[in-house]
């Protein structure tokens, strides 16, 4: 099982070791997307974390428990059809070739698999057709 998490870190955890203790104790392989923390802040950070569906979900557990906000994406990246102009800018910016456009139709496609959470796309879409999940809430 694959899940892509955000941990909102409050400003007294930031410096505890929580991904060793994601793989050395539970199994799980951790995939780090994008961090901000800084020791006394409040920090984000985005995985991808991968192992047996009952280590993922035991993982979620213990960060639960460490007094964090878990935010667990069904999808990285929203985006809305009936805005987007298939420009291709999005495409040009992707460094994980989640977003592809190929001949004959030239038809935005996009690959939640490969996202990494980056937000180039966000910020390349010039008619905003294209948001994080979690600016949605």
């Amino acid at each position: 099982m694959k899940k892509k998490i955000a941990l909102i870190f409050p400003p007294e955890i930031t410096d505890k070791p929580l991904i060793t203790e994601l793989v050395k104790h539970h199994n799980i392989v951790v995939n780090i997307l994008k961090a901000s923390i800084s020791g006394g802040k409040q920090g984000k950070m985005t995985l991808e974390l991968s192992g047996k569906d009952s280590d993922v979900e035991k993982a979620l557990e213990y960060l639960s428990k460490e007094n964090l906000e878990v935010i667990v994406y069904t999808d990285s990246v929203i985006r809305y059809e009936e805005q987007c102009v298939e420009c291709g800018a999005c495409v040009g910016v992707c460094p994980s070739k989640a977003l592809t456009m190929s001949a004959p139709d030239y038809l935005l496609k996009f690959d939640m698999e490969l996202c990494v959470l980056c937000g180039h796309c966000v910020k390349a879409c010039p008619v905003r057709a294209i948001t994080f999940f979690d600016d949605e809430a």
